[in-house]
């Protein structure tokens, strides 16, 4: 099986919101015009979907979620090169501290410095660095939200 990818439409809305909900992203601000979806061929199915998310003149690669049976076949990686094309701005990102690595693939790099954090990302970014720590203790796993920067887009990372 193989898998297409397509630009949402308002019937996908639910189906959006589902996926990630069950991957525990943040289910705030889920527009389907913001979406491109990713579904099995033969059969429809939609098995991964992701967005730009606006900040401004900033744009965030978010809610990237695959289905867990389709997980580790490139999707996430077909999702997030086209998103990287389909930027027309300065493109940043929101994960967790471990997921750095599969991101630098893309070109990522992580931006450090808080003032280079864009300002529609401070909020998560500072209470990832005030709750991380507690969260570390609570879970017993490392707990840590990182900033991401595509460069060529973002010439405030550091």
């Amino acid at each position: 099986m193989s898998v297409y990818l397509r630009a949402a439409t308002a019937a996908d809305q639910p189906t959006i919101t589902a996926l990630v909900r069950a991957a525990r992203l943040n289910p705030l601000r889920l527009h389907w015009s913001r979406f491109i979806i990713a579904e099995s061929v033969p059969g429809g199915a939609v098995v991964g979907v992701g967005q730009l998310r606006p900040h401004g003149a900033d744009l965030e690669l978010a809610s990237l979620a695959v289905v867990d049976a389709w997980r580790r076949r490139g999707i996430g990686a077909v999702l997030v090169t086209t998103l990287i094309r389909r930027a027309d701005g300065p493109l940043y990102l929101l994960c967790e501290g471990a997921l750095t690595t599969y991101y630098q693939r893309f070109g990522f790099v992580e931006v450090t410095h808080p003032a280079a954090v864009p300002h529609g990302l401070r909020p998560a970014f500072f209470a990832g660095r005030l709750f991380g720590p507690f969260l570390t203790r609570l879970s017993g796993k490392p707990v840590r939200v990182a900033v991401m920067a595509h460069p060529g887009y973002a010439s405030a990372a550091s």
